[in-house]
């Protein structure tokens, strides 16, 4: 089945070379269809769409979100087809529409679709599963029917019987757009986004430290000063300084509540729940910076442009008009939002201002509290008791357990290192969307961060995403019913723009959607990358940035000491992918070597791969192996190295194979002393024409470039002369991750030992806003020509 689908995929495109034009808009003989529908039986016939196919539905169907959204897709030569509103009426060449209240079994949001020669049917209790009938249509039709400039008069359907109902009623995608703010169209792009993988909750995260984005008309200055911040966007996250004085604050910006109301509306069209997530007790510097006296100290506060750690800002619970506050927000926050959840955030909450407030420390008296946990817990539960007088219910990430759960709280778990609270919850009786960061937050990096824009540090690839089961395997029956679903989670303190987003959003969205949808019986990894090139087709057609990350070249390789070779494996996430390569550091393309066995390198060399599927080709994968003078060479350390960050040991520094950018690749050799000092025995005296050492520079992993090199030279081991110091010309605030190499080239040199020392910069940036750890220097490989 799989082989037979790669091969529909690549002959696709050579169909447009054949005479008969329809056989261009063939798609592929076997339904790629994500997320995986239950039931799915293919037949022998076709089906053909054309000007003359007529939509019959009834009246009452006729203006509805599922058969405006066919009318969008379906359009045979940009014609928009004709409608019939006569049920009885037996025609051929219809796409027919039907609500069918007694079919029990396809549920709230289930659906049935057929193909035949002379009709498509779709049919569903109500109208979600008509919208999600249409969305399963969408994918049967060529991928070319998704370009905005799609003008062929006719498009071809094979024959198929769908049955399909979803596993989970969460099947959600958070946005952060607090820690940098997207333009309502944006937002709608996302939805529709979504509604095409049958997502059914968008999670509106509107406020953290870094920006208030929902106007709210009694507390005006949430928005007039909450919702701005400072211009650091040219720097790190981690090592933007703290606002000046009177600084201008240009970057922001808010939603209005129509913005809200349109959004809320346009989402509902497409069977989407909308969710804000109003912070709190902590997270809230960007409201503190308005309304200052809800602290515990009276401030003063200024949004912060970048990162803060710990999260120290935070509601003084001891203060009476800190509800007050709180419940006016959530009153209009409620009156904005139909659906049943208002999400009150309640994570990472630093309480050493409570400990030390003296309302707070005499709130906890009063109501007998214990500690600060417990506090927590008291503002929690009087948070939820408004709102559920609002005719909501309360949503929280997973601290919300801590000191006690409010009573009927739904638990949002996401410390993936602590999978005993989704089981405690689940036996206290609470609802929980699962949502852990080791599968959910697609803002850490998708594949090798030499290819990939800056992200968080960590990385999340599609397959580990794709692994994803919101069923804890220790949960039975009786806890599983608490399991009401999950999300995919992107927060953008590295995600500046749309463009970006979307980039972070595909395919990953499309995997976590088979998780929350198909059935565990029905999913199957390397189905799933043959059905993948469909999709990334449809989002190319559409104009949809996407990632090709899977798609990357990974390359191992293993010394073989006694012959004095490389033996290098390529390979790719996907399984069974066509790659090729060059070793003369030209850029490989369809002609290149195919790769079919491991690689054996025994001279200095330049590999470039890449693969391409379906006319999808992956970024270019480059490693150099370098057979230099102090190829294998020992290396004395009078400065030890990290035994965490020991580059595969002593002999890590010269070993022929260089690190990226990632500081957890295992070739780095991390030092944290004021200075480095290791000397290499070449075995012999020989010319020297040049000396160099790569350096990284990760602030997210807090490592930085040393401020100089020092190159000696000696041939006996115990006198030194200095060949020469390269000092640092870049930035610790640089923004991307980057490797430098500080080199020396000499002239009339001849040496047995060369001798590094490097500088460690000893302390972070000024104003720097990272935790104060002991900087890092990070080296990889010593290459002596």
């Amino acid at each position: 089945m799989k082989k037979l689908l790669i091969i529909c995929l690549l002959i696709t495109p050579s169909c447009q070379q054949l005479e008969d034009p329809i056989r261009a808009l063939i798609p592929a003989l076997i339904p790629a269809l994500i997320p995986a529908p239950n039931v799915v039986k293919q037949s022998d016939f076709r089906f053909e769409i054309n000007r003359q196919t007529v939509i019959q539905t009834s009246k009452e169907l006729k203006n509805s979100p599922a058969v405006r959204l066919l009318q969008s897709l379906v359009r045979p030569g940009g014609k928009i087809l004709a409608f019939s509103t006569n049920m009885d009426e037996e025609l051929n060449n219809i796409i027919h529409l039907s609500l069918d209240t007694s079919a029990d079994t396809l549920g709230s949001e289930g659906y049935a679709l057929s193909v035949d020669s002379k009709q498509i049917t779709l049919k569903a209790n109500n109208e979600a599963g008509l919208f999600y009938a249409v969305q399963s249509l969408r994918q049967l039709l060529p991928v070319e029917a998704e370009s905005p400039s799609a003008a062929h008069d006719r498009w071809l359907i094979h024959g198929v019987d769908i049955v399909d109902t979803p596993r989970f009623r969460w099947r959600g995608f958070m946005l952060d757009c607090s820690r940098h703010f997207f333009p309502p169209e944006f937002i709608k792009t996302v939805i529709d986004q979504m509604a095409m993988l049958k997502l059914n909750t968008f999670h509106w995260h509107l406020v953290d430290d870094q920006g208030w984005r929902i106007e709210i008309e009694k507390f005006p200055k949430l928005s007039e000063v909450g919702a701005w911040r400072v211009d650091r966007e040219h720097l790190s996250w981690r090592t933007r300084p703290l606002p000046g004085e009177d600084e201008p604050t240009p970057i922001g910006g808010f939603y209005s509540q129509d913005d809200i109301r349109e959004i809320v509306e346009y989402a509902a069209q497409r069977h989407i729940t909308v969710v804000p997530e109003i912070e709190m007790p902590a997270h809230v510097s960007s409201a503190l910076a308005a309304y200052p006296h809800l602290s515990c100290s009276g401030g003063p506060f200024k949004v912060p442009p970048g990162s803060v750690w710990p999260i120290k800002d935070i509601y003084c619970a001891g203060n009476e008009e800190t509800f007050e506050f709180l419940e006016g927000v959530l009153s209009e926050v409620a009156s904005l939002f139909p659906g049943p959840y208002i999400h009150i955030g309640g994570d990472e909450a630093y309480k050493s201002e409570w400990k030390t407030c003296r309302k707070c420390q005499a709130r906890m008296r009063r109501e007998g509290l214990a500690d600060e946990a417990e506090l927590q817990s008291y503002f929690i539960k009087r948070i939820e008791g408004f709102l559920n007088s609002q005719g909501k219910r309360l949503i929280g990430w997973d601290e919300i357990t801590e000191g006690g759960l409010a009573p009927d709280a739904t638990v949002m778990y996401w410390r993936s290192g602590k999978p005993e609270i989704p089981l405690q919850a689940a036996r206290q009786g609470h609802d929980i969307i699962m949502s852990p960061t080791e599968y959910c937050y697609i803002n850490y990096y998708q594949g090798d961060q030499d290819l990939e824009p800056p992200s968080r540090h960590k990385t999340l690839r599609l397959q580990k995403v794709y692994e994803f089961d919101p069923q804890p395997a220790n949960f039975d029956s009786t806890l599983g019913k608490y399991i009401i679903g999950g999300q995919a989670n992107l927060w953008t303190e590295q995600v500046p723009t749309p463009k970006r987003a979307q980039y972070m959003m595909h395919p990953r969205l499309a995997a976590l959607s088979e998780a929350v949808w198909s059935l565990p019986q029905n999913r199957d990894w390397e189905d799933f990358a043959d059905r993948l090139p469909v999709i990334m087709r449809r989002y190319q057609a559409a104009g949809i940035p996407f990632a090709k990350s899977a798609l990357q070249v990974s390359v191992t390789s293993e010394y073989q000491a006694n012959e004095d070779f490389f033996e290098v494996t390529l390979s790719t996430e996907l399984p069974g992918a066509p790659i090729t390569y060059t070793l003369d550091g030209s850029e490989p393309n369809q002609t290149s070597t195919k790769y079919q066995q491991p690689l054996r390198i025994e001279n200095t060399s330049r590999l470039q791969a890449r693969t391409n599927i379906a006319g999808l080709p992956g970024q270019i994968t480059e490693e150099l192996f370098h057979f230099h003078r102090a190829f294998r060479k020992i290396v004395e350390y009078t400065t030890p190295y990290y035994r965490g960050f020991d580059g595969g040991g002593p002999m890590a520094l010269t070993d022929g194979i260089f690190a990226g950018t990632d500081f957890r690749d295992p070739l780095w050799q991390g030092f944290q002393q004021p200075e480095v000092v290791l000397t290499i025995d070449l075995g012999k005296e020989m010319p020297i024409q040049s000396i160099s050492a790569s350096f990284l520079q990760n602030i997210a992993g807090v490592v930085f470039l040393p401020t100089s090199v020092e190159y000696q030279l000696s041939n006996d081991g115990n006198t030194f002369v200095s060949a020469g110091t390269i000092g640092n010309t870049i930035s610790p605030r640089h923004i991307e991750n980057l490797i430098e190499a500080f080199h020396l080239p000499l002239k009339d040199a001849s040496a047995r030992y060369v001798r590094l020392i490097a500088e460690n910069i000893g302390h972070y940036p000024e104003s720097s806003l990272v935790i104060r750890r002991k900087p890092w220097i990070f080296i990889d490989e010593v290459v002596v020509e």
